[in-house]
């Protein structure tokens, strides 16, 4: 496998095969953004390629705690305020 940014070669993975048919993972992790994924198979055994969990742009960040008890009780607030009036009618 070869990682291109702008087609200039960021770097290349080697899998080696093997005989048996269970499945190998191999992580990457990579700093500087790239787009394209080039695999080549030059090995004479008939393999496949699962490709999963691609996850794309910065990281998430976590939501501040205040923001988010501030957005629950305001719910929980609205809830309250929309039984009573039910209950009232």
């Amino acid at each position: 496998m070869e990682i291109f940014n702008s087609s200039v070669s960021l770097g290349t993975i080697n899998f080696a095969p093997t005989s048996s048919l269970t499945a190998q993972f191999f992580g990457l992790t990579s700093v500087v953004g790239f787009d394209e994924l080039r695999f080549t198979n030059t090995s004479n055994t008939n393999g496949f390629y699962a490709i999963d969990d691609f996850q794309f742009g910065p990281s998430v960040t976590a939501t501040p705690e205040p923001a988010s008890i501030f957005l629950m009780s305001t719910g929980l607030v609205g809830i309250v305020a929309f039984a009573r009036r039910r209950r009232s009618a």
